[in-house]
């Protein structure tokens, strides 16, 4: 049965709950702090099953998780003042942070496609970067707007003939006519409307920035150096024990909705209904069905050093790390799928 618990979970503790039993000649457990990139939703499903089956635990950690979101510092400024192990981060400020001589390593991807793109409405349904042209789009921030500016100039077009309008985080001015599209993810505000009644590609339309030629990632992985180079088997554990959650969760896409609604995200009134709606859609964007093999976490270097890079720089991004082949941890997943499977 799932019980309320506290936010920052132990697996340890957990497990021990499960078995009743804590045996004696146990070795100490690690505590590995993992600093979210949001809210504890159902986005990260595989770090609440992976408390909740004790897989953490079997391997020795005792794995704590902090929330993100509105009013929080960045993920990787908490991970290069060294309050926590680990850091989930975007694609933007993870080349930021090495720009700034940060020594991280990326060691797995949870999104391999980024669910973020455009939702629009079947009067004007947005497919292509031609169809934002001369258009009003609803942004929800300034990253946003410099997404779609990028996927128009990746397209040959000119974003200055774009109208941007700021926007929260519902979709409401879409639907109220404010502009013919609104920058969201497939994941949340698309869900929102899904719950609403609206059905996707009925009622309502989105297109990810992948699909409009603006190559992404999200959801990285992120450690420091020193981190990795001293405990690089308790980090293989660590991605070992994500697999598994992941293996075993995608069986049953309600059980990881309930543990975000009643445990781990129980103060942030999450919806049942809504979770397990993200929780579905959001399986293809960590294991895209358009990349051959792919397998959860790895971390798709010939995408990241070809498409992503020049999507970076055509954001205005210019300075790209020269080293930046080098904090792309690939034996990390690799290793992992070993122990996982």
């Amino acid at each position: 049965m799932i019980t309320r618990r506290s936010l920052c979970v132990s697996a340890l503790a957990i497990a021990a709950s499960l078995t009743g039993i804590m045996p004696s000649d146990a070795a100490e457990p690690t505590d590995v702090d993992v600093r979210l990139g949001f809210i504890p939703n159902v986005q990260y499903a595989d770090f609440f099953v992976a408390i909740d089956q004790g897989y953490f635990a079997d391997a020795g950690m005792n794995v704590n998780l902090i929330p993100g979101g509105p009013g929080a510092r960045d993920s990787l400024v908490e991970l290069a003042s060294g309050n926590v192990d680990v850091a989930i981060s975007s694609w933007p400020p993870f080349v930021e942070a090495l720009n700034q001589g940060n020594d991280f390593v990326l060691v797995g991807v949870h999104f391999q496609s980024s669910p973020l793109g455009i939702i629009s409405l079947p009067d004007y349904p947005i497919n292509s970067a031609e169809d934002l042209v001369g258009q009003r789009i609803l942004a929800q921030s300034g990253t946003a707007t410099r997404m779609v500016e990028t996927a128009t100039k990746a397209a040959g077009l000119d974003p200055e003939e774009i109208t941007f309008l700021p926007a929260g985080f519902s979709a409401d001015p879409l639907l109220a006519g404010d502009g013919v599209g609104y920058t969201g993810f497939a994941t949340n505000q698309l869900v929102a409307l899904e719950v609403q009644g609206m059905k996707p590609d009925e009622d309502v339309h989105f297109r990810s920035f992948d699909k409009l030629g603006l190559a992404n990632v999200a959801g990285l992985i992120v450690v420091r150096r020193e981190f990795l180079e001293t405990q690089r088997d308790r980090v293989v554990d660590f991605m070992a024990s994500l697999i598994r959650a992941n293996d075993f969760g995608t069986s049953d896409l309600e059980y990881a909705a309930r543990l975000a609604t009643d445990v781990f995200g129980i103060d942030y009134g999450l919806e049942l209904e809504h979770q397990v709606i993200q929780n579905r859609r959001q399986q293809h964007f960590i294991v895209p069905s358009e990349i051959e093999n792919a397998v959860p976490y790895q971390i798709n270097v010939e995408k990241i050093m070809g498409p992503v890079i020049e999507m970076t720089r055509l954001s205005g991004q210019d300075t790209i790390p020269e080293n930046l082949r080098d904090v792309l941890d690939t034996s990390i997943v690799e290793d992992a799928l070993g122990r996982a499977r």
